[in-house]
């Protein structure tokens, strides 16, 4: 925008004088006036939506003088009280309705899916016509929120994925499967150099959707399996991905790196977290699992990976000095 104005000058005329109450007011007025002419674009032509991503261009504004900062803060209050943020459905909206995201999710997502995912907190992502530094760094500046793979992996649930269709499901693991962010070994909260993939509800099992690995202190294990070709059945304990979900998608699987079941992941799974904490657990638990640690025994099923995790892992209950007592099975 070019705006004229009597200010006070300079003698020789080549600046504004600063301090001068004058100039701003001039100053707050011509920002003001900048700001509702954006307003006019906006509605001057809905068709051509001349207000669309050129906005965040006219905000990128890097020069920290006093005027300036001024101007840049009457945009950002334009852009969170009026609705003048295009959104990727070609509607207008506050910045604090819209999310950004980047190429790869904004253009699988659709409006609807955001606001599934979000609960209705963000109702679509901001129209971005290509991508370029001015958009991401008014989205770093004004803290925009993002659809990202923290995001997703935060939100993505079980019953957001049980209430999709087939079509989607499908298209969705195609997204998944192609998109590097999701199979990058990185440290993040809780999981160290692990896929942030192997974490969220994305396999299929017994029509519901679980996460494909579980992490116990510093272990991971897998939480389902591939269809056992020794026979195993559902009442060993394991878990199996879908017959359809695999054959649909057995790339996929081969790409979570799941496995056919081993007995040593049931124990890890189902016996073992009974004994990793000070608490002593309920006599019928100590029970059972000893029932079924001594029937591999007996039935010759208990292999060197076995005896191994049971010996750093499991404990017996014991009577030492008048007391009941949980000692590790390398010491009892």
């Amino acid at each position: 925008f070019i705006s004229n104005a009597p200010f006070l000058l300079t003698d020789n005329r080549d600046r504004i004088l600063q301090g001068k109450v004058v100039n701003d007011e001039f100053i707050e007025a011509i920002a003001k006036l900048a700001v509702d002419s954006l307003l006019c674009l906006r509605d001057i032509d809905e068709k051509k939506k001349l207000i669309n991503d050129n906005i965040f261009k006219m905000a990128n504004i890097k020069d920290n003088s006093e005027r300036n900062l001024f101007l840049k803060k009457c945009y950002i209050d334009v852009m969170k009280k009026e609705k003048i943020i295009l959104s990727k459905s070609l509607q207008y909206d506050h910045l604090n309705a819209l999310m950004y995201s980047s190429e790869s999710f904004y253009t699988f997502f659709t409006y609807r899916e955001v606001r599934a995912l979000f609960d209705n907190r963000y109702v679509d992502l901001i129209y971005i016509d290509y991508y370029r530094a001015d958009v991401s760094r008014i989205r770093r500046e004004y803290a925009v929120p993002v659809l990202d793979i923290d995001s997703l992996s935060n939100r993505l649930s079980s019953d957001y994925m049980e209430n999709q269709e087939q079509d989607w499901i499908d298209k969705f693991i195609h997204f998944l499967s192609e998109e590097p962010a999701f199979w990058k070994k990185s440290t993040f909260v809780s999981y160290t150099e692990y896929p942030r993939i192997w974490f969220m509800p994305v396999v299929k099992v017994n029509n519901h959707w679980m996460k494909p690995y579980n992490k116990n202190g510093d272990d991971v294990h897998p939480t389902v399996f591939l269809p056992s070709e020794e026979g195993m059945v559902n009442s060993d304990g394991y878990k199996f991905v879908d017959v359809d979900f695999l054959n649909r998608h057995k790339d996929f699987l081969n790409k979570l790196e799941l496995r056919n079941p081993e007995m040593s992941d049931y124990i890890n799974q189902e016996i073992l977290p009974h004994y990793c904490c000070e608490e002593i657990p309920s006599l019928d638990i100590i029970s059972s699992d000893f029932r079924f640690v001594y029937n591999l025994y007996k039935e010759k099923r208990l292999n060197s990976k076995c005896v191994e995790i049971l010996s750093d892992s499991y404990k017996l209950l014991c009577f030492h000095d008048g007391n009941h007592v949980m000692i590790n099975v390398r010491e009892s």
